[in-house]
């Protein structure tokens, strides 16, 4: 739509302004970092011919399959709507890439683009690792704790990637029906979690997430590495 292709063009540093924290996050690692934003099917001729105009210009979009007009309608987070299917779509168009960090963010997350190249230099060598939002959840029942990832911005190793992208281990990996923890598989926040918690990773949480606050923004604080949600205007 008009907003996420406004958004596209914020990050990309065509927006007229100096700050687009994907481009500088770009320009610290010249030649070792590439982006691809991840824009469901539109759901009329019209706009779809827009997105495609628009890969043809900047060659960084991937189609993935649009979102079922329930998840769409039930929620305006794209944390929450984003299917198990546009994940794997995602995963699958990655597979060929050579990297050492994949960095997934939602649209409306502004990313210190500094900081984030200082946390990913100074961990040791990447194994099995999740970087992100992680909290523990303590159900009111008196259940199991369990590991919890807000997914508006995290990176996976890519020894992990590879592990939840070989084909021997898929069967076990479940996108579809209900989880006691994480709710419908079929979406990838529960899936994602799901899959996390029967393998043997290591949690890293990120100093400096303010992700998808409540209240109005009005100041970045001090001490941010991501923030969100935010406007085009505000990133």
């Amino acid at each position: 739509d008009e907003r996420g292709s406004l958004y596209r063009e914020v990050l990309r540093g065509h927006s007229g302004g100096d700050f687009a924290w994907l481009r500088k996050l770009a320009a610290e690692g010249e030649g070792l970092v590439r982006w691809m934003f991840a824009v469901p099917e539109a759901d009329n001729f019209h706009e779809q011919q827009k997105v495609l105009q628009e890969q043809a210009q900047h060659r960084d979009i991937l189609l993935i399959p649009a979102t079922s007009p329930l998840s769409a309608s039930s929620s305006t987070d794209a944390t929450t709507t984003t299917t198990t299917e546009q994940l794997l779509r995602v995963f699958a168009a990655m597979q060929d890439f050579q990297f050492r960090w994949l960095i997934i963010s939602q649209q409306d997350v502004f990313v210190h683009a500094d900081r984030l190249a200082n946390v990913l230099q100074q961990l040791p060598k990447p194994g099995h690792m999740v970087l992100g939002d992680w909290t523990v959840v303590n159900p009111p029942s008196g259940g199991q704790p369990h590991f919890l990832l807000q997914q508006p911005f995290f990176a996976i190793s890519r020894d992990l990637f590879a592990l939840l992208t070989w084909p021997p281990l898929n069967g076990l990996l479940r996108s579809s029906g209900e989880d006691p923890q994480y709710g419908d598989l079929s979406m990838a926040y529960g899936a994602l979690n799901a899959w996390f918690r029967i393998l043997s990773i290591q949690r890293i949480p990120i100093p400096g997430l303010h992700l998808r606050k409540t209240e109005p923004i009005d100041r970045c604080p001090t001490d941010t590495l991501a923030l969100s949600p935010l406007t085009p205007e505000q990133l």
